[in-house]
């Protein structure tokens, strides 16, 4: 629903305000529901936003799950120049990967931390090094501790193009948001997943 959002307060409202939210339930097929607070920041560049935005969110809320930084140009570029099945980023088929027996794309799989990052991105194709370098320089400059890079991951949401970010624990995400284009004007912004945030405030006042 986010493009639907942003494109209802480009055509319907007479605004000049860029920063929004809402707060609805999403429906996906069969009959999966999920509540959901929106942010999106409108005619924005800058990922930091959403991500300082939400951290500032988790931090009221007094607990920091796990931020991962990911840039969702990199497995598509990837598919792309060296012809390798998209499907295999979107459902994280680590063997296949590695059986390309590409060094440099091997510790790509494995890296979790900026510092390691800067080390492989010297050896990457020319195509990718501007990618992994907007990973690194947001890791970098996010005051968050609780902090992994995911050069090679691919979220399953159609609209983010670039920047991509999520704040999880385990297998539960409590937040998920990045960068995005709308008739070509750039924007970003998050969801906070209000029933899985319930549910762990929940524990821990029980």
């Amino acid at each position: 629903s986010t493009i639907d959002v942003v494109r209802i307060i480009n055509k319907r409202l007479d605004t000049q305000n860029k920063k929004w939210f809402y707060i609805q339930p999403v429906f996906s097929y069969p009959s999966c529901e999920q509540n959901q607070i929106g942010v999106e920041i409108i005619d924005e560049k800058k990922v930091e936003e959403a991500i300082a935005m939400a951290i500032e969110s988790f931090k009221t809320l007094k607990f920091n799950p796990l931020l991962q930084i990911s840039n969702i140009n990199i497995p598509t570029l990837l598919s792309k120049k060296l012809n390798i099945n998209i499907e295999w980023f979107k459902h994280t088929e680590i063997q296949k990967l590695l059986s390309l027996n590409i060094d440099w794309l091997k510790q790509l799989v494995y890296i979790q931390n900026a510092t390691d990052l800067k080390k492989v991105v010297q050896n990457v194709p020319e195509f990718l090094k501007k990618e992994i370098q907007k990973i690194i320089d947001l890791a970098e400059s996010t005051p968050y501790s609780n902090i992994i890079v995911a050069p090679l991951y691919y979220a399953k949401m159609q609209y983010y193009d670039e920047l991509f970010f999520r704040f999880f624990e385990g297998n539960i995400v409590y937040s998920r948001g990045g960068r995005y284009l709308n008739e070509k004007q750039t924007c970003v912004g998050f969801g906070i997943y209000t029933d899985e945030i319930i549910e762990k405030l929940s524990k821990k006042v029980n």
